[in-house]
């Protein structure tokens, strides 16, 4: 998690029995702060997360991240939701950031990582076998 996110992460949690509102608040901006870090602008948080779906983020992850947008502004805006008197809510928004943070950093890092170890000759090989491809399908 990057450390700006963490640190709202970790705030969230340590208000979290007392203010559930705030909570969710936090996680909301705690993905403000990821959204410019995979593809975003960090302008408006709606519209980055269309542009990522421009992009082709999946169907179920853009979901999830404009569940914990919209129960994030509910928090603070009077709305249809109440944090407080259903504190579960918000306390599912800390599973759904780190949902998102694990498709979308988490794993990957851990691809590349892999893909990085095979040696040289190895990639080379299949870098020119997908090229090749991605020509005869153009």
């Amino acid at each position: 998690m990057p450390p700006i996110v963490r640190e709202l992460y970790d705030e969230a949690g340590s208000v979290f029995q007392t203010s559930p509102k705030s909570s969710a608040a936090l996680l909301r901006l705690a993905l403000q702060h990821l959204l410019p870090l995979i593809g975003g602008t960090g302008k408006n948080i709606n519209e980055d997360i269309n542009r990522l779906i421009d992009n082709g983020l999946d169907e179920e992850m853009a979901k999830t991240m404009h569940a914990l947008r919209i129960i994030g502004n509910e928090a603070v805006h009077p709305g249809e939701i109440s944090v407080d008197d259903e504190p579960y809510i918000a306390e599912a928004l800390f599973d759904l950031l780190n949902q998102i943070v694990d498709q979308m950093i988490t794993r990957p890092k851990r691809k590349k990582s892999l893909w990085e170890r095979l040696p040289d000759s190895k990639r080379n090989e299949v870098e020119k076998r997908l090229a090749a491809r991605n020509r005869k399908d153009n």
